[in-house]
């Protein structure tokens, strides 16, 4: 914005008596008071849009430091309530461990006593007719493994429920991470 100078080769006329030319000295003057005028004027045009910019720089500077808050607020919540589902299916994952250990022992208890009964049933075959105390037994058997039966149902329903909550919890957990980045 400001003018290139260029060198200026100015000439005065001499005048009869010696020295230059009063006329050429007063012109030269004025022509130099108006450039430095001129130039004073776009000095002042460029501070004033200077001054403007810096302003304007300012004011994003201050709009970008808030958003970079809410941002950073934003993405503390977000690890928060990551760490809290972690928390979460750290604890449904305990819980469905010892649901399957349960599950497990009951599937064990479960053959032993089928075993038992097959064991039971095999000699049975072998005595011609029951006594009142091995049907006894037999309907004590047949209850055990009803209870175990139902047990080991509602074992695999929860252990199911809970392979379920374990998903919904990993796939909002895989949602949060992807969403944070």
């Amino acid at each position: 914005m400001r003018s290139v100078e260029r060198e200026k080769k100015v000439f005065f006329r001499n005048n009869l008596l010696g020295g230059f030319n009063k006329a050429d000295v007063i012109a030269y003057i004025a022509q130099q008071n108006k450039e430095q005028i001129a130039e004073l004027e776009e000095l002042k045009l460029d501070l004033a849009a200077a001054e403007l910019a810096q302003k304007d720089a300012e004011l994003k500077a201050d709009s970008l430091k808030d958003a970079l808050e809410d941002a950073n607020a934003a993405l503390a919540q977000a690890q928060a309530e990551t760490e809290q589902l972690r928390a979460e299916l750290a604890e449904q994952a305990n819980r469905i461990s010892v649901l399957e250990a349960a599950r497990s022992e009951s599937d064990t208890r479960f053959q032993a006593f089928f075993s038992e009964l097959r064991d039971a049933a095999g000699e049975l075959n072998t005595v011609s007719l029951p006594s009142p105390t091995e049907d006894k037994r037999i309907a004590e058997l047949t209850q055990r493994i009803d209870a175990l039966s139902a047990e080991n149902h509602d074992l695999r329903v929860a252990l199911e429920k809970m392979d379920g909550f374990r998903k919904a919890i990993h796939h909002l957990l895989s949602g949060a991470a992807d969403s944070a980045e």
